[in-house]
């Protein structure tokens, strides 16, 4: 059937807020879609004069220079910039970011389409703040917003000093719009900090080069990671007390025969099932009786005719609905008791960090990082590198650097580490050999967690090709990446290399490390480090 109402859209709640609330966040949970809706507006709307457009031009200019210099991806943000609409997401090139971000600033950007990370960082206050969705997909399924992320991106509306109160508004769709109060964001309900501590090779050679055995164990007790379970442990402790209580209470309302078979709510539905179960059967030629699925029939059959060989307690209806009641209300309550428990179960303790501790201690010892709780060669590379530690030092102690050029050096240390998303698209790159790598990743592997290591060849090819001096243009031919990724990937590299640089005593090997890193920092991917 065709919907009642034609698909509410974001022009549909800008069009609302724009006579009284902008300047506007407007955050969405897709990149694409940031910049779709930003020239959507920009093709119905102008918020700005010709004087302030001259002046965004002039800041355009000075960013990027003369505009037939200009990138694609410059011209189409200049042309809603230019009307007082921006977008922001990490898929831009720094300069782009760091433009928009100014002239908002500025007061030159009346609505700016973001994605949540614009959220955390720098505050850029606005009137109000519109959400695309209350809903975000979270890399498995859509869930509803927590409160803290709510909050986190809600509270960047209100300027202090200018408005008395800021406004949160959120797109609604009539035809899926249910009658229900819409979920309620409660700032004295925020999620508890969670820890994100991870007990790294790094931080086990760290500890091992720092503290004694005593402040080793004193660290793990004191840590967050412990606090902050233990604090979870007696909040769900405290849940489970007063669930069980609610289901003694629930239970006191039921007769003994409760939960069994001679309940007439559990038995009859069984006995329907088994009548069923018994015409199936009967429909069996003597032939396929003898077949495996049926002689399984058969013996379920004969267990519940045992089950149900006593008839079950005669109950009038008022009681039978009345048990009803309760013995649904017990059987959640029974429920939520057996999710909280396994929740208790799964909670890491001071002790499970101390055995991971003792474990990946072993797991050095036995790759000659350590001798006890001296540090080895070994060790003393891998405790300053921040990133898959044990394989650059497993690389970098078999002599591989010294088969490769400086180009293959950049490239190979750029796929180390490297996430890419599903729909990550890369040309082939014939330019290094990889079994070497994927025979220490083995041997990585076998010694340590599985889950160790993390490496990708494919943004090798992009690379490989900056160092050679290609421009940007030419390295998005090579991939499907936006270019903000593709900069991110290389200064990601930059960095790693910087790490291996300080690690290393070799001083031959840290100039050879300092010419690689002259060779990625450059132009858009230029950190300007001062060599």
């Amino acid at each position: 059937h065709s919907p009642l109402f034609k698909p509410t859209v974001h022009l549909d709640l800008i069009k609302s807020i724009e006579t009284q609330y902008l300047p506007a966040l407007y955050f969405v949970f897709s990149r694409k879609q940031c910049s779709d809706k930003a020239h959507e507006l920009a093709s119905l709307r102008n918020y700005l004069t010709p004087e302030q457009s001259a002046e965004v031009k002039e800041s355009f200019l000075e960013q990027f220079g003369p505009e037939d210099n200009w990138s694609s991806s410059t011209r189409k943000l200049f042309r809603v910039c230019r009307k007082g609409i921006a977008y922001h997401h990490a898929g831009l090139l720094p300069l782009q970011k760091s433009l928009v971000e100014e002239l908002f600033l500025r007061k030159y950007i009346s609505v700016l389409y973001c994605t949540e990370t614009f959220s955390v960082g720098i505050n850029y206050p606005v009137k109000a703040v519109c959400f695309d969705s209350l809903n975000k997909f979270d890399g498995h399924n859509f869930r509803p917003l927590a409160n803290h992320e709510f909050f986190q991106m809600s509270g960047r509306a209100g300027r202090r000093g200018i408005d008395s109160k800021g406004y949160s508004f959120a797109l609604v769709d009539l035809n899926y719009f249910d009658k229900e109060p819409p979920v309620k964001f409660d700032m004295y309900k925020l999620e508890p900090l969670a820890s994100q501590f991870r007990l790294s090779y790094n931080t086990v050679l760290n500890l091992l080069a720092t503290l004694t055995n005593e402040q080793i164990e004193t660290f793990f007790k004191k840590s967050f990671a412990v606090y902050s379970y233990a604090t979870l442990s007696e909040k769900i402790e405290t849940q489970m007390q007063r669930l069980t209580q609610l289901a003694k209470e629930s239970q006191k309302h039921l007769c003994s025969k409760a939960g069994t078979y001679q309940c007439p709510l559990n038995y009859y539905p069984k006995q329907k099932e088994l009548e069923k179960l018994y015409k199936a059967y009967r429909k069996l030629d003597p032939r396929r009786r003898n077949k495996i699925y049926a002689r399984q029939m058969y013996r379920k059959i004969r267990k519940w005719e045992k089950i149900l060989h006593k008839p079950p307690a005669n109950c009038s209806p008022k009681q039978s609905k009345l048990c009803q009641i309760h013995y649904k209300r017990w059987n959640r309550l029974e429920d939520k008791i057996r999710d909280l428990r396994n929740q208790l179960f799964a909670l890491p303790d001071y002790h499970t960090f101390n055995d991971e501790f003792i474990r990946k201690k072993q797991q050095l010892q036995t790759m000659g990082y350590i001798d006890n709780n001296n540090i080895l060669p070994r060790g003393e590379i891998a405790r300053q590198i921040y990133v898959q530690e044990v394989l650059v030092t497993e690389i970098l102690f078999a002599g591989i650097f010294d088969q490769l050029d400086d180009d293959q050096l950049n490239a190979l240390i750029s796929c180390i580490d490297y996430e890419s998303k599903r729909n990550d698209y890369f040309h082939k790159f014939d330019k290094l050999d990889f079994s070497p790598i994927y025979e220490i990743i083995a041997y990585v592997q076998s010694m340590c967690d599985p889950d160790t290591v993390r490496f990708d060849p494919r943004p090798a090819i992009i690379t490989y090709f900056w160092s050679k001096g290609s421009t940007l243009n030419v390295i998005q031919e090579l991939c499907t990446l936006d270019e903000g990724d593709i900069i991110s990937v290389l200064r990601r590299t930059i960095d790693l290399l910087r790490q291996i640089r300080e690690a290393v005593t070799d001083q031959l090997l840290k100039e050879r490390l300092s010419t690689c890193i002259k060779k990625l920092d450059r132009d858009e991917a230029s950190i300007l480090e001062l060599y």
